[in-house]
């Protein structure tokens, strides 16, 4: 690719403030609680005998480069510190506080190893001394492995951050948390890697990392148990997130992707090859455009122009590219201004449930090699060439229901014969601004203006053609009027499909909810008519 010019950026994340436990943090909509590393901080070892406070909470050693008088042999104090980060950190309780930097490694590598406990976690973290947060610089990659070791605080400047990777795993993989950290610019490498298990990725900070097709986060093989909330994710030189190619041995299992955000990016957004029992829940992912292999492409920052090897149609998600996912569920995701929605290749079992897909340039979902079954129940498409596209092979066992289309440029359905006779829809609602509603579901396109014609040409039952009251869609506010004939209009299906949810996650966890997080009515017992509303917002009177 061509030469990598990168700026010089004043990108600190807004959210890196020194880390201190969320007030009232809950994980997204139908995602676990991690069981460490979102809540633990190292003030739960104040007052405690062998702490010491620099102003900062205990230590145990305290790390300061810039220090004149800074040895690696001394007493790791404030007064005499020790200047090198430590790489073997084998005793429990352990607080490692890091000032001054930046901490130039000059392309060589880091393993840093750390023993901790439930009890007694292991802290690595930085502290501005106002001047921003340490920074670790070039050194190729960070290799952060261990037990019980929480990450937080720092800076990874042309330096791959990852939990995996190394042979030599002295205290294993597992319980391992990296939060409010920056990773960006490295040239060549994938900004960050995920290995092991019980890992958690949260509220950091992941941007032009830009390597022909590099992406912000790669979730490895054999990972398990593995969080990823509340990042920020932008140009990157592939995905924001993708998980691993040619894994199907030892697929990634039992991964949780919520409430990111994840914006031009030169592939996809979140790019889903191998993996079992994924959640992909309350996304926001915008500006994903097409960039062809081998053509020169610009990011729409000029951060950079290059050629790269590597390709994208502009969807935000695509599920199964190059491998086929067991199981995983894309619920309540925000998809806007893209060139397309998502994209399914191939799928063994996977629901689209309460997602909202608005202003994307192509088709709003398309199909394209094998999913069966497939459900679609619960979403809010608006504004695309396409609704959902069925365009190359008919191994698809759809359920289309409960779903807004409306104002959609082409076809809304555009479905083949053999597709639409194993396939339902049933109580969706179409909107063409009172004209009448093109659509192939089955042989040939054809037109529908009225409820009953649209039923009798698709061989489903209960969909609508009517406007489905949005508040403010020109705004992007599709919430639903007190006159929507999307309230209490819908079927059971979402209550069925919940049922199937509980059934490989737990039953502590649903997705008896809308896009905003509210409990939908069906969940306590029914709303109008004991049936569910149209589309991925629940009718709230104050919404209106």
């Amino acid at each position: 690719m061509g030469k990598l010019v990168i700026a010089v950026f004043c990108l600190v994340a807004p959210f890196m403030a020194a880390y201190s436990e969320p007030v009232e943090w809950s994980p997204p909509i139908a995602i676990p609680s991690p069981p460490f590393g979102i809540k633990e901080t190292h003030r739960i070892y104040d007052g405690q005998e062998g702490y010491r406070d620099a102003g900062n909470g205990p230590y145990t050693i305290y790390v300061d480069n810039s220090a004149s008088n800074c040895s690696n042999w001394g007493p790791a104090t404030e007064k005499k510190p020790r200047c090198d980060i430590p790489t073997d950190i084998s005793k429990a309780g352990t607080v490692v506080e890091v000032h001054g930097g930046p901490y130039d490694y000059h392309g060589n590598k880091i393993a840093i190893n750390a023993n901790g406990t439930l009890e007694k976690p292991v802290f690595l973290r930085g502290v501005d001394d106002g001047k921003g947060y340490p920074s670790i610089f070039n050194a190729v990659n960070a290799t952060l492995q261990g037990k019980y070791f929480i990450i937080e605080n720092l800076i990874f400047n042309k330096t791959q951050v990852r939990n995996g990777g190394n042979r030599d795993a002295p205290y294993g993989r597992q319980f391992i948390a990296m939060r409010n950290l920056e990773i960006f610019g490295h040239p060549r490498k994938n900004g960050s890697v995920l290995d092991g298990e019980d890992i958690v990725f949260y509220n950091n900070h992941v941007h032009h990392n830009q390597g022909d097709d590099r992406h912000g986060t790669s979730v490895r093989s054999g990972a398990n148990r593995v969080w990823i909330l509340d990042n920020y994710y932008h140009h990157n030189g592939g995905d924001a997130i993708q998980f691993c190619h040619g894994c199907r041995k030892a697929p990634p299992r039992n991964v949780y992707v919520g409430r990111n955000t994840m914006h031009s990016d030169r592939e996809n957004a979140i790019d889903l090859k191998y993996g079992e029992n994924i959640i992909i829940s309350q996304n926001t992912m915008y500006g994903y455009k097409v960039a062809r292999p081998d053509v020169r492409w610009c990011f729409d920052d000029d951060s950079f122009c290059g050629v790269y090897s590597s390709g994208s149609d502009g969807s935000a998600i695509v599920i199964g590219s190059d491998g086929a996912p067991t199981n995983p569920w894309i619920l309540f995701n925000n998809v806007s201004k893209s060139a397309q929605g998502i994209r399914v290749e191939e799928v063994y079992g996977a629901w689209i449930v309460g997602n909202q897909i608005s202003n994307v340039s192509g088709r709003a979902i398309s199909l394209e090699k094998n999913g069966q079954p497939l459900t679609i129940i619960g979403n809010t498409i608006y504004g695309a060439e396409t609704g959902i596209d069925q365009f190359w092979r008919d191994n698809f066992e759809l359920t289309i229901e409960n779903n807004i289309f409306a104002n959609i440029r082409g076809l809304y359905l555009d479905v083949g014969v053999d597709v639409a006779r194993q396939s339902s829809i049933r109580n969706n609602i179409f909107w063409n601004n009172g004209k009448s509603i093109p659509f192939r579901w089955g042989r040939n396109p054809t037109k529908a203006s009225t409820s009953a014609n649209l039923n009798n040409r698709t061989r489903g039952r209960g969909n609508i053609a009517a406007d489905p009251g949005f508040v403010d869609a020109a705004q992007g506010n599709f919430n639903l009027r007190r006159d929507s004939a999307a309230i209490g209009t819908g079927t059971s299906t979402l209550q069925e499909s919940d049922a199937q949810f509980k059934s490989y996650f737990g039953e502590q966890l649903s997705i008896l909810f809308d896009i905003d997080g509210n409990r939908l009515a069906i969940a306590d017992g029914g709303e109008k008519n004991g049936a569910s509303d149209i589309g991925n917002h629940r009718y709230i009177p104050a919404a209106e």
